[in-house]
């Protein structure tokens, strides 16, 4: 409808209200009408006028721009049920009606007998290609339709004009109006107990339709088709997910895992799930407050402070390729050898990683562990934990793996109830957890009960200093620890009879190594090996030179880190970057001036002279 220029503001707002309230009068007189429920095999049909207007004044904008594009698109989305007026499923359409030697009469006939009658002979296309949108031919479908996600604006706005008078899109818009009137169904019975049976049957079988679409899409096409038939009538609107291309509009499009920001942002909710709506709460703070991924994110402040910030952690996401589903936790660990390694065998599916963040020493640890497993040599390894048994006057000492698990044996919480059950201070054995000697505190109500295997020391870890275990409140037994887990991160000496850990890791699991000797071969090698990384030991101040200030002339802290990914800025060479002390989820970018500094550094003091920076595949 055309509005003359002269109708004031006013004037349109009361004659939509007019016309608003005659159509739901109209509405209103339909529903007293005669129906008629069944026509002859030689009838024709079509809607009247009437019902054609009554359609679109009820259609939303996208919707209705669809079906003004292709005429026979609404009656794809009436084949499939849903088309609704005033928040109402329309299962009776009005239609003229033309039987032979009959005069011309309306109608009000069931929707369904209407598209029997209509659908197949006037729209031959849409209702030949609705069955590749069928349940169990679906997912092959959108494989073959669903298109790259653009980039560019210009593929952005390319792409909303090809699916503009594309003939798939009046099919995949009706299965997405049906998936989000499910949901809106779904949400109104459990706000509204007193639905009759037959209602609730009603929005029950909606919603078993809707489960059996989304088994055949994706999370991506389920985002994009979405944002697509949400914003069919807007290019700029479809497009403002795309043009922006930072990592946090890939992980909203479900371009990349969530976890990638999870993890983060478990932390930053102070949450242990999170909902779609949290994460995209996390998008939003991270895009408005470039400063809060610098302060918040990591568990228990285990990592170099401060962190990067959210542009850079989302630049540097964008060219990183390391896996990272898990949350280490480096200051707690101590050991920034077992934390590289843990980091490197998890990215190429060796390491065994923890879902549960109070869980974060002990996979890293066990990584290694693992190693003297696989070679039947447990025996080998250097820690235990021991207590002195007062009837023998002995040391009794188990080997263990620092941290918490809830089943390994050999983690540091079974051991030690193991030893209190063994040594009959308990009936049966407790389930103790290792707890960091700076958050426990014995007024909470929390350690008042249960087993807790507390460090004496804040300067020491768990695995290398005594520990007094508490249970139900009181203390029971001393512990303390032999041995010591002093791997080299990379040899260091010519006939050393212990293997470095970059040996061990590439021996055991049989991963290809190749030399980085400049930023030539660096950017090669992360070019040709989509799935390589690169891992190094330089001088943390050269790395970190905020956090690691050169006091001493050939000052040079030993610091293994990770390189995943390359990209050239305005003819700088930048890289994906963690070290070993830093949050595994907040990389950055470095310029490769440093890395190369901090390896040459190092080199020169290292007692073998080597160059310690090589690519594993």
């Amino acid at each position: 409808m055309v509005w003359p220029s002269s109708i004031p503001n006013k004037g349109l707002i009361q004659s939509f209200e007019i016309i608003l309230k005659q159509k739901n009068n109209q509405l209103s007189q339909k529903e007293k009408k005669d129906k008629k429920q069944l026509i002859s095999e030689s009838a024709k049909v079509e809607l009247t006028k009437p019902q054609l207007e009554e359609i679109l004044f009820f259609t939303p904008n996208n919707y209705l721009q669809l079906f003004l594009n292709n005429n026979c698109s609404l009656y794809t989305f009436l084949s499939h049920k849903v088309l609704y007026l005033r928040n109402t499923p329309l299962n009776y359409v009005d239609v003229s009606l033309r039987e032979i030697k009959k005069k011309e009469k309306t109608v009000a006939i069931p929707s369904e007998l209407f598209i029997q009658t209509y659908y197949k002979n006037h729209c031959k296309l849409s209702y030949k290609q609705k069955e590749f949108f069928e349940t169990g031919r679906l997912k092959k479908t959108l494989s073959k339709i669903t298109p790259k996600l653009p980039t560019t604006k210009t593929e952005c706005r390319t792409q909303w004009k090809s699916w503009q008078q594309n003939i798939n899109t009046e099919h995949i818009c009706a299965i997405t109006q049906k998936i989000e009137l499910a949901n809106k169904a779904e949400v109104y019975l459990n706000k509204t107990p007193s639905l009759s049976l037959s209602e609730r049957s009603g929005i029950n079988r909606l919603r078993k339709e809707r489960n059996d679409y989304l088994k055949e899409f994706t999370e991506l096409q389920r985002s994009y088709f979405s944002n697509l038939c949400n914003n069919y009538d807007s290019r700029a609107k479809f497009c403002s997910s795309y043009s922006d291309q930072d990592y946090w509009t890939k992980i909203s499009n479900f371009e990349v895992p969530k976890y990638k920001v999870a993890w983060k942002c478990k932390q930053f909710l102070k949450k242990k799930s999170l909902t779609k709506s949290d994460i995209n709460k996390c998008i939003r703070k991270f895009r408005s407050d470039n400063l809060s991924c610098s302060r918040i994110g990591a568990r228990q402040k285990s990592v170099l402070y401060p962190m990067p910030e959210c542009k850079e952690i989302s630049d540097a996401l964008n060219i990183s390729r390391l896996k990272n589903d898990y949350h280490d936790c480096p200051s707690l660990i101590n050991n920034t050898g077992i934390v590289n390694v843990f980091r490197v065998l998890a990215h190429f599916g060796k390491g065994k990683a923890t879902q549960a963040p109070k869980d974060c020493v002990f996979p890293s640890f066990a990584s290694i562990y693992n190693i003297y497993q696989k070679n039947k040599e447990e025996k080998k390894w250097p820690l235990q934990i021991c207590y002195k048994d007062s009837i023998s006057k002995k040391d009794r000492c188990y080997p263990f793996v620092p941290g918490n698990h809830k089943s390994e044996s050999y983690a540091q919480n079974n051991v030690v109830s193991n030893i209190l059950f063994q040594s009959k201070l308990e009936s049966q054995r407790p389930s103790c957890l290792v707890a960091n000697h700076g958050l426990y505190n014995p007024k909470r109500l929390t350690y008042k009960t249960g087993c807790w295997i507390i460090p004496e020391s804040k300067k020491c870890q768990s695995y290398n200093c005594p520990q007094t275990v508490i249970l139900n409140g009181q203390k029971v037994i001393k512990l303390f620890t032999k041995g010591d887990l002093s791997f080299n991160y990379f040899k260091n000496k010519y006939n050393s009879k212990i293997q470095s850990l970059d040996k061990k890791i590439i021996e055991e699991y049989q991963l290809k190594l190749r030399p980085i000797s400049s930023l030539t071969s660096a950017r090669f090698f992360l070019e040709s090996k989509p799935k390589g990384i690169i891992h190094g030991m330089g001088c943390a101040e050269d790395l970190h030179p905020s956090n690691f200030q050169i006091k001493s002339l050939g000052q040079c802290t030993p610091l293994p880190f990770i390189v995943d990914g390359y990209k050239s800025n305005n003819d700088k060479a930048l890289f994906s970057f963690r070290s070993a002390i830093d949050d595994v989820h907040s990389p950055r970018l470095i310029q490769w001036a440093r890395v190369f500094s901090a390896v040459s550094r190092y080199a020169e003091q290292h007692p073998l002279k080597t160059w310690n920076l090589n690519g594993l595949y």
